[in-house]
């Protein structure tokens, strides 16, 4: 495939967009008084700017990417999973926000120890850092690696240039800094999705009609399957069951969506961000997917337009179009949109690691306390930390061979249904105890190793019954990772915890409803 050289005017929009968010960092920087106001956005953010937020942070390159090579290469099936967020959002309203809105805390994890033991909270803490590292790097490397592969640029710069401007108007503004931004980045790449759209359409003869018709014939506007075959990729009975954990765990138990929630004016305006994103999702995602299906109805019209483009790499069909289609400097207008994806996502991932480490390291395992300039010191120091090393990790990355979308899913499964099931141990049941959970999400993240890596143990195993089932285990569709450590945890938690005391009462406490508007939090956390 042949590459395209960036004009001048590519790289100037490129650069004068990196500079706008690094300057817009630098800005922020100087209201950060204290840790507060640095990783919560002193808990005075509106709720349409947190729920735009979180839709840049969650949605991300993998679906400025992926969604598009989803409805390019199979169909709509699996943007129904848009639908599972809008189903988990009244449980995180009514289970999830109390709780921690009741405790005052900075990050989820904090509830894991009051709950049940500080060991609990570190296990927790490392599954969220584990699975948005791993994300990360899937995030920045692959939208890297496509812009190399078509435009005349190395994947690794683009990877630096990414890393280290996220890493620095976060590390400079803090939250504040990654919200706004977000926000910003929010119009910038779904600008550049209408254009694509708009450039798709307008050079295809007979228009969105034709397109709509042709893809309507071939079945890519297909969007149920109620096979019951678990084993198939994507089917409708796997989004209700295996979709709606990994929403729910995103969404209740991960520390970039919890930490947004917590950066609202009080817990009504928390819930409202929660509504105001539920309503907007799903017509706010479906726009990826129904790109995808206009650049392959424009293929369709003009098929000698993809001698080039290798089936192989389909991830990149959506960078190919740009590189192929797009005028220039419009063209580097789009390569900016998708860094503003990527960053909108590496910038709220370093933030909510560096929160952590702080607060369920340094605070809660280490039982280390620091006046407040240390503290806003260390999260600064932690930031910048954190950024260099999922830029590393980006660079570390290799090939994967499923699409963006099949392994972010399968990043998330690892981690998230064992982390989602400790939550729910501690909310719903009283005889759980952090024994019996700590144990449990062992069992539950090893079963996750199983369905996920069960193929390639079945060929290393010798021939026999127990290579069989891994193979089998291996088969299963990456949809259910989640339902399945989150249910094999549920089950081993409970269960353990029959052979262990049962929690003091204080520890299951429900908790109670808020009196002010605005939690408090001390203005100085020392000895």
């Amino acid at each position: 495939m042949e590459k395209v050289s960036l004009a001048t005017i590519d790289v100037v929009v490129i650069a004068v967009y990196l500079l706008i968010v690094v300057g817009k960092g630098y800005f922020l920087s100087r209201k950060q008084e204290d840790v507060e106001t640095y990783l919560l956005a002193g808990r005075r953010m509106s709720y349409w700017v947190v729920s735009i937020s979180i839709i840049a942070s969650l949605l991300s390159a993998i679906t400025y990417l992926g969604a598009p090579t989803e409805s390019y290469l199979y169909d709509f099936k699996f943007s129904l999973t848009l639908f599972t967020i809008v189903a988990v959002t009244p449980i995180v309203i009514y289970v999830f926000l109390p709780f921690f809105y009741r405790l005052n805390v900075y990050t989820a994890y904090q509830y894991l120890e009051e709950r049940f033991h500080v060991s609990v909270r570190v296990i927790g803490s490392t599954f969220f850092i584990l699975w948005r590292l791993g994300w990360m790097a899937l995030v920045v490397y692959a939208p890297a690696l496509a812009i190399s592969t078509l435009f005349d640029i190395d994947w690794r710069l683009c990877v630096v240039a990414v890393g280290l401007s996220s890493t620095a108007y976060t590390v400079m503004g803090g939250l504040t800094a990654v919200i706004w931004t977000d926000v910003m980045q929010f119009f910038v790449l779904y600008g550049g999705a209408a254009l694509i759209m708009v450039m798709a359409i307008t050079q295809t003869d007979g228009g969105l009609g034709w397109m709509w018709s042709t893809a309507a014939a071939q079945g890519k506007l297909t969007f149920i399957d109620w096979s019951l075959d678990p084993f198939k990729r994507v089917t409708t009975w796997g989004i209700i069951f295996g979709g709606t954990f990994t929403s729910l765990a995103a969404y209740a138990t991960d520390q970039v969506a919890i930490q947004r929630y917590l950066s609202t004016k009080s817990r009504d305006e928390a819930r409202r961000s929660l509504i105001f994103h539920a309503a907007i999702i799903v017509p706010v995602g479906m726009i990826f997917y129904f790109v995808g299906m206009l650049i392959w109805a424009f293929y369709q019209q003009q098929p000698e337009l993809l001698v080039s483009f290798k089936q192989s790499q389909s991830d990149r069909i959506l960078a190919f179009f740009i590189a192929q289609q797009l005028p220039v400097g419009i063209r580097g207008a789009l390569v900016a949109a998708l860094f503003a994806a990527t960053m909108s996502s590496i910038d709220s991932g370093i933030n909510s690691i560096a929160t952590t480490t702080l607060v369920d390291y340094y605070q809660g395992w280490l039982q280390r306390r620091f006046d407040q300039a240390t503290q806003l010191r260390l999260a600064k120091q932690w930031t910048l930390v954190w950024g260099l090393v999922a830029t590393g990790a980006a660079i570390a990355a290799g090939m994967w061979g499923q699409t963006l979308v099949e392994m972010s899913n399968k990043i998330a499964g690892l981690f998230s249904g064992a982390l989602l099931a400790i939550f729910l141990l501690g909310m719903l049941t009283k005889r759980a105890n952090w024994q019996g959970v700590l144990l449990g999400s062992m069992v539950g993240f090893g079963a996750a190793l199983l369905v996920a890596f069960g193929k390639g143990l079945g060929v290393v195993l010798p021939p026999g019954p127990l290579a069989n089932v891994a193979s089998t285990l291996g088969e299963i569709s990456f949809l259910f990772y989640s339902t399945v450590s989150c249910g094999v945890t549920l089950v081993a938690g409970w269960l353990i915890s029959r052979l262990f005391a049962p929690p003091r009462p204080e520890q299951i406490a429900p908790p109670e409803e808020i009196e002010a508007e605005k939690p408090q939090i001390p203005d100085e956390i020392a000895e």
